[in-house]
């Protein structure tokens, strides 16, 4: 039977410093890291928040010209009633758990940033690629659900501004990354070290799938879809055997969908968005309802076929050429394939 998932050069690495935890510990140490770049995020969120509004409150002149100074209720109630501009900040602020988890991958575990998939060769191609797929793969889901009249597009959004836009983008980018590092980078790879590769994508992608059971609207498919993005994010930093990649189009395909098509983001809603959409009452299975497409079947199959297309596509080596021969070094339980020097 043919392996869909060899191991990347990076993972090898990553088993080499060290082979890895029990399953359970490892969960137990996700868990743990998680709390920690959540409230450190939370923490800098509300800290940049806190100094905005006090600019704002006694320094108006700073921020707005020849404007009058709101009062400090309205900017509390403001920030805190999901405004775009507590959002942005919220974004910018996961900044705090990639570098929570680049901590603790160097002090605890002692690995290198390249064993999280941050390779130096090809960043700039990779991350675009990824930009693009992550467009095209969630625009195709849009475009089932307009089809099956379960999602309308109205037009340009009102009140739309190309600064916001923007600054959710770059914000964006910053938050598709971290979610990577922690899931995919850290969790999949140190889960890697012991376990194979099937078994690391799938614990790493249901773990991420957890991570949103706290957003409004979830149901039992949005999870089912956000295990199945996992997959179809593991499956990628496998294949393409880089982190780049999988953070291009985790960040795109947020962005796209909260701010391109107004749709929620996993049943959190977007201020600002270039197109303005409205769903079906009908259907809902198929467009996800409150939740977002992610709470759909559109997604669903959209992101098995990704998996299914990855899985199949020709294997690559660290500089983006085709792999012509391969040898097989056996490595205590496993059989791992690497490229011939």
């Amino acid at each position: 039977m043919k392996d869909y998932l060899k191991r990347p050069e990076f993972m090898c690495e990553a088993k080499e410093m060290s082979k890895g935890r029990n399953l359970f510990v490892e969960i137990l140490l996700f868990v743990a890291v998680a709390f920690v770049t959540t409230f450190a995020v939370s923490v800098l969120t509300l800290l940049v928040i806190a100094i905005v509004v006090l600019v704002k409150i006694y320094a108006p002149s700073v921020l707005h010209l020849n404007m009058v100074a709101p009062s400090k209720d309205q900017l509390i109630q403001s920030f805190f009633a999901g405004s775009d501009s507590s959002t942005i900040i919220m974004l910018f602020s996961e900044i705090a758990m990639i570098a929570v988890v680049f901590l603790f991958c160097r002090w605890i575990e002692k690995r290198k940033l390249r064993t999280l998939g941050f390779l130096k060769k090809r960043v700039v191609i990779e991350y675009a690629k990824g930009l693009l797929v992550g467009f095209v793969v969630f625009s195709v889901a849009v475009l089932l659900c307009v089809a099956t009249g379960t999602l309308k597009i109205t037009g340009f959004s009102i009140g739309f501004s190309v600064v916001t836009v923007l600054l959710y983008f770059f914000g964006y980018m910053i938050q598709g990354m971290a979610e990577e590092v922690l899931c995919r980078g850290y969790f999949m790879v140190s889960l890697a070290r012991r376990y194979s590769i099937p078994v690391a994508v799938f614990v790493s992608s249901f773990a991420f799938s957890l991570l949103h059971m706290g957003n409004p609207g979830i149901t039992v498919l949005a999870v089912v879809n956000l295990t199945l993005f996992g997959i179809f994010a593991g499956v990628v930093m496998v294949r393409q055997g880089n982190i780049w990649m999988v953070a291009g189009i985790h960040s795109m395909w947020n962005f796209t969908q909260g701010n391109v098509f107004g749709i929620q983001v996993s049943g959190l809603e977007q201020q600002n968005s270039v197109f303005s959409s409205i769903m079906s009452e009908e259907k809902k299975w198929i467009s996800g309802g409150s939740f977002g497409l992610e709470g759909g079947a559109a997604v669903s199959i959209v992101l098995m076929i990704g998996i299914l297309c990855f899985l199949l596509m020709t294997e690559k080596d660290e500089s983006g050429k085709v792999k012509s021969e391969t040898v097989n070094i056996d490595l205590q339980e496993e059989t791992f394939v690497l490229p011939e020097d």
